[in-house]
């Protein structure tokens, strides 16, 4: 009995031991990722992916707001994002300084508010982005079709301050953001066919389908296209080519619920990881949805870690 009872501890011990090896090395691998990430749902947080567990919360401050900060991006100006605050069912663009939690609205050439308008109740403005060279905005107009699981959109830029301006009749996914090139010219994004389309903003009507796929996003030298194939996350070339997968199965519980919404990617600044959320579901008698945050290394995709639980779901990341 007692060398059953050694044996015992000596097992337990050893799992101790391998269990403590586990978390050594995977803050070791967390302390090696670059940049920093930002989350948004109706605030804005930001953290540095080397120290995920110190989350701060950017916009609002206050704890009953009266702004909601929403599909938040990074800037290409340090330390800036560009929000869509709401207040009331109204919404407008606006700048956030992401260290004094300060917004600032888009303002034309003239110097008055740039102001953006439902025509349609029910209609939402989502995903902003700015391009590389910090001249043009872009972003969905977005409305919900009972016969289709995500919304669908309208895209619309603002040039160089002056007036917004519908650039494509392509009904869009507008369950995600488009994706700039480092030129400045192209972008991609989701069409309703789940298409990946590339559009040059200066030739509009002459786009692009590079292959199926819904949420692709460049990668920072624009050489890699990441995205969404069923239930993979997958990479290929800028021309399409060469897809590989990077993670199978990659929201199980969600993929079952046709109203779910596909996962948002976001590229490390070195273009060596991936920041993804996934589904997953807490064991207990009650199934409780949790949304972790994933980082997988694209070069050997069996190294992924999670970045955070919470339960939930931040309706665009970022990371730069």
């Amino acid at each position: 009995m007692l060398g059953i009872l050694k044996y015992i501890l000596y097992i337990i011990i050893l799992i101790l031991i391998v269990a403590s090896l586990i978390i050594t090395l995977q803050n070791a691998y967390i302390k090696q990722l670059p940049g920093s990430i930002l989350l948004s749902s109706n605030s804005v947080y930001r953290f540095y992916a080397s120290k995920p567990k110190e989350i701060r919360k950017i916009f609002p401050l206050f704890a009953k707001p009266v702004f909601y900060a929403r599909f938040a991006s990074f800037s290409p100006r340090p330390n800036e994002c560009v929000i869509f605050l709401e207040l009331n069912n109204n919404e407008n663009l606006a700048f956030l300084n992401l260290n004094t939690g300060i917004t600032t609205p888009v303002l034309r050439e003239g110097g008055d508010t740039l102001k953006i308008t439902n025509q349609n109740e029910g209609d939402e403005f989502t995903f902003p982005s700015i391009s590389p060279n910090s001249d043009t905005i872009l972003f969905f107009k977005s409305w919900n079709n009972i016969h289709f699981p995500y919304p669908q959109g309208e895209i619309f830029i603002i040039k160089s301050h002056k007036n917004i301006i519908k650039l494509t009749s392509i009904v869009c996914l507008a369950a995600a953001k488009a994706s700039w090139a480092p030129d400045s010219k192209v972008f991609i994004f989701s069409s309703i066919n789940s298409e990946i389309i590339k559009i040059n903003i200066e030739k509009p009507l002459e786009y692009a389908t590079i292959r199926r796929g819904i949420n692709p996003v460049f990668s920072p030298n624009g050489k890699l296209i990441a995205y969404v194939s069923g239930a993979n996350i997958c990479i290929c070339d800028e021309n399409g080519l060469n897809e590989r997968i990077i993670v199978t199965n990659y929201d199980h519980f969600a993929s079952r619920n046709r109203h779910s919404n596909p996962t948002q990617i976001a590229w490390s600044p070195d273009g060596k990881y991936l920041l993804y959320q996934r589904e997953s579901q807490l064991p207990l008698p009650i199934p409780i949805p949790q949304f972790d945050g994933i980082v997988v290394n694209i070069n050997n995709p069996l190294l992924k870690l999670k970045l955070w639980a919470r339960n939930n779901y931040y309706s665009s990341i970022d990371w730069k």
